[in-house]
């Protein structure tokens, strides 16, 4: 399987998923546009609790971080976490197989202050708050012991020594700190994963996660250690630590259906891609082309990761059954056997059809196989097609074998290529 040539593939894909113009002369308006687009949701969604857009003025804003008012700024931080600890711990073992996702980028997102001057911390950590915070400490002493002050004190200085007011020298919070314009923070040293570090957050699969182990066996060849180190250069920043961000960005304008365990996934391949383009140019632009692509590619699977929708005709459930019933029509005798020794295609297409084939194969296997799938019009019947392929090649094994022997045949990505 050749696909698409490598030099070629990052303009193919962009093409194929319906991101580029068809008209090429709109191609650098539309492009710049949307780049543009994306570096302004950045810098307003990935805000830390005082430091949103820089044009808003907080200075009458009152909130602090034991706020549970649905708008509280704090309040939306610490449930964000819960999903940016999970975000984190993926992106992390992204396709262990190869290195690429742990090099450094040549291209970080940078954020740039626009008016040369920021606003000092008034919002959520200004000396009032803080005030506030101490009252509570001592009334919670005399009303309900030692232990309920001593966790509220812990999560004080844990707080107020990752977000503390912005002082000048003289201590006044009130003052305005002058950048100058050509002062550029680099998102390496306000980067996601450094968030994670500072709050000491960590993540589990919820029980009830459509990928968790119960719907299927995890590959070793896609399998990557528990354990990661948090042992990063905040002066960089990593390729994991741009799909990150790219993945929190989706999460956060994409209520509806936030991170699912699987999407990082999806967008591994699709970020290398356009990455590793040849073109300077166009690689720079990674970052932004991925999430619009990404976006894309979401809105015709996103109903297979939203959980309430399982049962319903557009669910994953759904498209199992119809899977099932294009393999009992084109092998009705491979149908009958697992039927009879009880695979179910839960077992081994649940994960084929909802992660596109990203956790069977190789990266650059999956690379092309993608090609194919994304040159198609009607890319999840495709998928099937694809699939019903991969068990041809096992079929007189599969007839042969029982429930174990079938599942692990059907589950080897080697055995399958």
């Amino acid at each position: 399987m050749l696909g698409v040539p490598d030099s070629l593939r990052p303009l193919c894909w962009r093409l194929l998923l319906g991101y580029l113009p068809v008209e090429r002369q709109q191609w650098s308006v539309y492009l710049q546009k949307q780049r543009e687009i994306y570096n302004s949701l950045v810098e307003d969604v990935i805000v830390h609790p005082g430091q949103s857009s820089m044009e808003q003025d907080h200075e009458t804003t009152v909130d602090h971080p034991l706020n549970l008012n649905p708008d509280s700024q704090w309040n939306n931080y610490f449930k964000d976490n819960e999903v940016l600890a999970q975000i984190d711990k993926d992106v992390r073992r992204l396709c262990p197989e190869i290195d690429f996702f742990q090099r450094i980028t040549a291209y970080p997102h940078r954020y740039a202050f626009r008016k040369g001057e920021v606003k000092s911390f008034l919002t959520f950590a200004s000396l009032q708050s803080f005030k506030w915070m101490q009252v509570l400490v001592l009334y919670n002493f005399f009303t309900n012991g030692i232990v309920v002050c001593l966790f509220h004190f812990s999560f004080i200085v844990r707080t107020f020594r990752h977000v503390s007011p912005v002082y000048d020298r003289a201590g006044d919070t009130n003052k305005k700190i002058v950048v100058p314009s050509q002062n550029i923070r680099s998102a390496a040293k306000i980067n996601l994963s450094c968030r994670i570090r500072q709050e000491n957050l960590y993540s589990e699969v919820p029980p009830n996660s459509h990928f968790s182990a119960g719907n299927f066996i995890a590959l070793p060849a896609k399998t990557a250690s528990n354990e990661y180190s948090n042992d990063v250069d905040e002066n960089v920043e990593y390729h994991w630590q741009v799909v990150e961000r790219v993945l929190f960005m989706y999460s956060k304008l994409n209520p509806g259906v936030r991170y699912v365990q699987g999407m990082n996934e999806i967008m591994g391949p699709l970020y290398y891609v356009f990455a590793s383009d040849a073109d300077s140019e166009w690689a720079e632009a990674a970052e932004a082309d991925t999430y619009y692509c990404f976006q894309l590619l979401m809105s015709e699977i996103k109903d297979n990761f939203i959980k309430t929708l399982d049962s319903s005709s557009c669910g994953i459930e759904s498209l199992l059954a119809e899977f099932n019933e294009r393999l009992r029509n084109c092998d009705p005798e491979l149908y009958n056997h697992l039927i009879d020794v009880g695979v179910k295609p839960q077992f081994y297409a649940f994960r084929w059809l909802s992660l596109l084939l990203s956790q069977e194969f190789s990266l650059p296997d999956v690379i092309n196989i993608w090609d194919s799938l994304f040159s198609s019009p009607d890319r999840l019947r495709f998928l099937h097609w694809i699939c019903l392929a991969m068990m041809e090649k096992v079929r007189i094994v599969l007839l042969e074998g029982d429930f174990t022997s079938c599942l692990e045949m059907l589950q080897d990505n080697k055995l399958l290529l």
